[in-house]
């Protein structure tokens, strides 16, 4: 008798250990395939503060009251090289259209390269977009010229990204947010450099 209840007892155990290693397997199985949870790069800057902030060189920028998801384009870096708005993920991204030919552009872009020396790094980017025909050679001979030190060389020659972003006129300015949404626009120059453009530039850097 006794034999026979350990011998139950000893199948019961055996039972329950095979039992919980199916468990434990389908539980870890179904955990490597599930999708996981995207963290968000950062907070989306709040609307209504920023709006507070559209003063003095900023008075004519335009606030979105939600974001603007664009579709995917591409320009290119100084080297040719194929570039989106996604390669700035997880930062508030700045881009500035422009062109040499444009006066106020050219009086505009040494306070972009103050800005992006000021205040570009790990959260921050300035992405200033030549539309210049004659592509990186114009474009460079300038930076050059002008001791533009602080701001990679990017190109749009054709001007087909530009067009694809509802971009007319020059200089046209985009802010845009950690996940590359446009979250403001500004159409003319400013001084990016002045107390006011930073105050903006910081509060969408913080968040809401």
């Amino acid at each position: 008798m006794r034999k026979g209840i350990i011998r139950g007892f000893s199948i019961v155990v055996i039972i329950a250990a095979f039992v919980t290693a199916v468990v434990l397997w389908q539980t870890g199985k179904n955990t490597a395939e599930a999708p996981q949870a995207q963290t968000p790069p950062g907070n989306t800057p709040n609307a209504a503060t920023l709006q507070a902030l559209a003063v003095g060189e900023l008075a004519k920028i335009v606030v979105h009251a939600e974001p603007r998801l664009w579709p995917d384009g591409s320009f290119t870096d100084g080297d040719g090289a194929p570039v989106s708005f996604k390669d700035f993920t997880g930062k508030i991204t700045l881009v500035n259209f422009w062109a040499t030919w444009c006066a106020p552009c050219v009086h505009e872009m040494p306070s972009l390269d103050t800005l992006s020396a000021d205040l570009g790094g790990a959260d921050f980017v300035v992405v200033a977009i030549s539309l210049d025909r004659q592509g990186r050679d114009k474009a460079q001979g300038f930076y050059d010229a002008q001791g533009i030190k602080a701001l990679p060389l990017y190109l749009d020659p054709t001007g087909g990204f530009s067009r694809s972003l509802e971009v007319s006129g020059l200089p046209v300015t985009l802010i845009l947010d950690r996940t590359g949404r446009e979250i403001a626009r500004l159409s003319g120059p400013a001084d990016w450099a002045h107390d006011d453009a930073k105050a903006f530039i910081r509060a969408a850097i913080r968040g809401s």
